[in-house]
């Protein structure tokens, strides 16, 4: 099954090929190519075709484990770290931020909104120059703050958040109608119900 470029990183030759090596990035240790096709939501045997080509162009390593094939990074290959860090700036804020957000107390939900979330859900458009967060709840604003800086940091981007309490979020003013109307990507929470 091909599948366009990822619009966040169009320079993979598919939307695949992003999505299995992103999964890969989030994990600590080797991975399975069924857990890669269970996380992606790609079919195992678009995984393994697509892993064999970057076994085969040495960005990968691969090994068996009983039945199952596991692959990791190679951390010889040149390519390695920048990919890594390329697809992390642009394909990995998610997990990044539910990592920090989740942690914060007081907060009802998280989402990311503009240009991000548009190209991430296959909208077209300039590539984002930054991620914007809505922020719903009461959190204390120092902790909002400091989880921004330290997502900017380890995702080499701005992370801008807007904070709400649900009450302000509720309100029919055209900003919030603004954001609801358009593309939405949960990081805590549900996702808008009166969209």
């Amino acid at each position: 099954m091909r599948t366009s470029p990822p619009l966040l990183l169009p320079i993979f030759r598919s939307a695949s090929q992003a999505q299995i090596l992103t999964s890969m990035c989030r994990a600590e240790s080797p991975i399975t190519l069924v857990e890669i096709s269970r996380q992606t939501n790609v079919p195992y045997a678009t995984v393994h075709r697509e892993v064999r080509r970057l076994v085969d162009a040495g960005i990968l390593l691969e090994d068996r484990v009983g039945q199952a094939v596991v692959v990791e990074f190679n951390p010889d290959s040149p390519l390695t770290a920048p990919l890594r860090q390329l697809i992390h700036s642009t394909l990995g804020p998610v997990p990044v931020l539910k990592d920090l957000f989740s942690v914060i107390d007081d907060i009802d939900s998280v989402y990311i909104f503009g240009s991000w979330a548009e190209r991430a859900s296959g909208i077209s458009g300039p590539p984002p120059s930054d991620i914007d967060l809505m922020v719903i709840g009461n959190p204390k604003v120092s902790d909002i703050y400091g989880a921004c800086r330290a997502a900017g940091l380890r995702l080499q981007q701005t992370v801008n958040p807007i904070i709400m309490s649900k009450n302000q979020w509720r309100e029919e003013t055209v900003f919030n109608q603004s954001v609801k109307s358009r593309q939405l990507i949960t990081i805590v929470g549900e996702l808008v119900a009166n969209r």
